[in-house]
């Protein structure tokens, strides 16, 4: 299936969702962002699919959500902002219940929600050549995708803290060893990732299920609640002038 800068294909009982957005360094607009939903979403009712991985075209990951405002007329924007929050809300929610495993490879820089949306992903694997940033204070932001839940939780509340409020660039390595990430690969060994990812599917499809549901069940209303809450706190930030003055330097 081909969507605008995304590439979905389907093969072999992996559903491979590639962010192709280069010019913007991979950065997800809204069609990206309810694309990949809607390919979640579907891959969870196909009983061809027995796992979903997401990668990045070229030499990004993802540098987060762009911000491609038009207009600046306060009710237009604030309905913006409204759909916005409504359209991450409803993509992080399809990875929460996604009852299949979602694989990241990270293939290079990942920022803001590139980084935390990991945190939802049940295998990590990563570029040594990857970063992890997320600039959320210095644009008056805050936490998503249930970093503010899932973060202190993998790597403890302090190195979680220098990520969250500190804007603080995370190497590869770093990653691997505060568990963020899994396993890490040079870029000449790519191909190999996703020829060992294809082991998964001689898997028994019942043992990931059931193992699936042990791992990552047992949270997920609690997610759920985590991610409504980050959001109607993410609207506020975005209707800031503290947010706004960001953006308008930045344009």
């Amino acid at each position: 299936m081909a969507l605008i800068q995304l590439d979905i294909t389907n093969d072999n009982g992996i559903q491979l969702i590639k962010l192709n957005a280069q010019r913007t360094k991979n950065a997800l607009t809204h069609q990206m962002y309810e694309g990949i939903t809607n390919a979640l979403n579907s891959a969870d009712n196909d009983d061809s699919v027995m796992f979903s991985v997401i990668t990045g075209c070229g030499e990004y990951f993802s540098s987060g959500t762009h911000l491609g405002f038009k207009s600046f007329n306060e009710n237009g924007y604030n309905d913006y902002v409204e759909r916005a929050t409504a359209i991450v809300k409803n993509f992080v929610s399809a990875f929460i219940n996604y009852s299949k495993l979602v694989i990241a490879v990270v293939n290079g820089p990942a920022i803001g929600i590139g980084v935390t949306i990991l945190g939802l992903c049940d295998i990590v694997f990563a570029s040594h050549r990857a970063t992890f940033q997320l600039p959320f204070m210095k644009l008056g932001l805050c936490p998503e995708a249930c970093s503010s839940y899932t973060f202190p939780r993998i790597m403890g509340p302090s190195k979680a803290g220098h990520l969250l409020y500190l804007g603080y660039k995370m190497n590869a390595e770093e990653a691997f060893n505060c568990g963020l990430v899994g396993h890490l690969f040079d870029d000449s060994q790519i191909d190999k990732i996703f020829v060992k990812l294809k082991l998964i599917t001689t898997f028994p499809k019942n043992s990931l299920s059931t193992s699936k549901k042990l791992l990552r069940g047992w949270n997920k209303e609690l997610l759920h609640e985590v991610n409504e809450k980050e959001m109607v706190q993410v609207a506020q930030c975005l209707k800031s002038d503290t947010f706004i003055n960001a953006l308008l330097s930045k344009l």
